[in-house]
């Protein structure tokens, strides 16, 4: 069973991320207009296995849950060398 199909999860995620950001980052609403989209890369700083990607979708539909798009080639568990960037993110 995947785990992130326990509301209770998705709820306490979206806890989580309420009480992390609270009211958001004042600069950030101040000089970014709001339909501005970002894009960012997950890098591997060192060698490591993959871990985590469901919960990181998770997060990120959270926070952008009209067009959340995270983009990766790899899957749980494959190896990946420092240096390689394994997931793209835009939002």
């Amino acid at each position: 069973m995947n785990f992130l199909e326990n509301s209770d999860i998705l709820a306490d995620i979206g806890e989580f991320l309420r009480e992390d950001i609270g009211r958001g980052d004042i600069t950030t609403q101040a000089t970014v207009a709001e339909n501005v989209r970002g894009m960012g890369k997950f890098l591997a700083k060192e060698n490591l296995v993959i871990c985590g990607l469901e919960v990181a979708e998770a997060v990120f539909a959270h926070l952008d849950p009209e067009n959340p798009e995270i983009e990766t080639t790899y899957n749980e568990g494959d190896e990946v060398e420092a240096g390689t960037v394994f997931a793209t993110l835009k939002g």
